[in-house]
């Protein structure tokens, strides 16, 4: 989750101690000018250790770490670096130096994130991303299909109090994660700010409360990204909505929003353009704020897998870079399109990583994640018809009947049976799905009970 520290050490004498510890050893010695005494000499000598950095300054030590290249012996290797990663690398490089007095180590910059698969998306998402908040988003002139968005100052130049980045992981390193890989992350440079983390010391970084801080801050910016799917489909749109969505997905509509619209115009429209993509079948905000979600709960909690048993299945939660639940196997699945839950019975699953079988095929993870999805929002009824092969969006019929039949408070038990009956049928008519009253009843009354509405019983003389 960390990907960069700047720890500055101000107290004389810990200098001296880091200074003159011998497993430091030289690595630069530069000179310049102050811009604004030009007769001052500004010095800077650097030692390293084991890739970190540790600069000299007249009057402070300034130390830069990289925990995911420390923890990997400076090689980079795009994998995941969980919080009890990042505490032990922490203390191992503390304690081999012999540092102790923690508190005189101050964090100053700090950058965090998560490496992920946006199922769907390649390293084109980058180029659909336009706005964080009402902020635009800027090309990073050093790197490739990269983004930050940050506020100006007067000036003009970057407020460094919270800047958002994402950028192509894949394409970046090409030799240590699957190419669609895009990296999310945060980066500040002001006290303030990571403060509000909960970090003031190293020594808060040994506890696991500042990395769900840092979760639950990836988690609320990624809900405030606005992207422009380009690839959108425009089928299930009249002839006026197709109109809106695409006056929408035009960069100068936003600009003109933000420059000559109320303040509240842009909350507006763009809730009006998440409905159209809702729609359309495809919402990218949801899938992209979905999966940092779902990343980023699995990261802070060391999970290693999520099941929840079924009758035909086991669903087991799936982590970026790796099948879970078949470890054992040694299968390495590097370069492999894995985009989303592995729902397949476990003998299938282990049959397609054994002979390198469907690894490719997109349809197995499509529906994978769309039950995975029902499953969190505890629609038990959707869930298992996902499982019997029924394909849905989102704002279809069937999916607005469910919807209805779990989460309504009915006030008269009458409406809810003609609710069940109607599904009944549709599932029969339209999908040729046979699936009994009472067994839909069942799986209505478990997704109730989980949202706390009231569970209506079947009457004996119906069933």
């Amino acid at each position: 989750m960390l990907d960069f520290l700047k720890v500055i050490v101000k107290d004389p004498d810990e200098i001296e101690f880091i200074w003159n510890n011998d497993k430091l050893i030289f690595h630069d010695y530069r000179e310049k000018l102050n811009h604004f005494d030009w007769e001052t000499l500004i010095t800077k000598s650097t030692k390293k250790y084991k890739g970190t950095l540790f600069c000299r300054h007249e009057s402070k030590i300034e130390i830069l770490i990289r925990p995911g290249y420390l923890h990997n012996d400076n090689v980079h290797n795009a994998g995941k670096f969980s919080p009890d990663d990042c505490i032990g690398v922490l203390k191992n490089l503390l304690d081999s130096l012999g540092i102790t007095s923690l508190e005189h180590y101050h964090i100053v910059n700090i950058e965090f994130g998560l490496n992920l698969i946006i199922p769907g998306y390649d390293k084109e998402i980058i180029h659909f991303v336009e706005y964080w908040k009402r902020t635009r988003f800027k090309n990073d002139d050093e790197l490739a299909f990269s983004k930050k968005a940050y506020k100006e100052q007067s000036n003009g130049t970057a407020n460094t109090y919270k800047i958002v980045k994402l950028y192509s992981k894949g394409l970046q390193h090409p030799d240590f994660c699957p190419k669609e890989t895009i990296r999310f992350e945060i980066k500040s440079k002001q006290s303030k700010y990571i403060n509000q983390l909960g970090v003031k010391t190293i020594r808060d970084l040994f506890a696991l409360e500042p990395y769900k801080v840092m979760s639950k801050e990836l988690k609320e910016t990624s809900t405030d990204i606005l992207f422009l799917d380009q690839s959108v489909s425009f089928e299930g749109l009249d002839g006026s909505e197709s109109i809106k969505l695409k006056d929408f997905l035009n960069t100068y509509t936003w600009h003109q929003t933000i420059n000559e619209g109320h303040r509240n115009t842009f909350a507006k429209r763009r809730a009006s353009y998440n409905c159209l993509l809702d729609k359309a079948g495809k919402n990218i905000h949801k899938v992209f704020s979905n999966q940092v979600a779902f990343d980023l709960d699995n990261l802070i909690t060391n999970e290693a897998e999520i099941c929840a048993n079924s009758t035909t299945k086991k669903m087991c939660a799936y982590s970026t870079y790796d099948i879970l639940g078949i470890s054992t196997l040694g299968i390495s699945t590097h370069g492999k399109r894995t985009l989303g839950i592995c729902t397949q019975e476990e003998s299938k699953r282990e049959d397609i990583l054994t002979h390198n079988k469907d690894l490719d095929n997109s349809e197995i993870w499509k529906t994978a994640i769309s039950e995975k999805q029902h499953m969190r929002n505890n629609n038990w009824v959707m869930a298992h018809l996902h499982e019997l092969g029924v394909k849905t969006t989102r704002n279809d019929t069937l999916q607005r009947a469910v919807r209805t039949l779990i989460s309504k408070d009915y006030s008269n038990p009458r409406p809810y049976f003609n609710a069940i009956t109607r599904i009944v049928r549709l599932l029969s008519e339209r999908y040729g799905i046979e699936l009994s009253e009472n067994q839909l009843m069942k799986l209505a009354s478990k997704s109730r009970k989980q949202k706390g509405k009231k569970i209506i019983g079947w009457p004996a003389q119906l069933s």
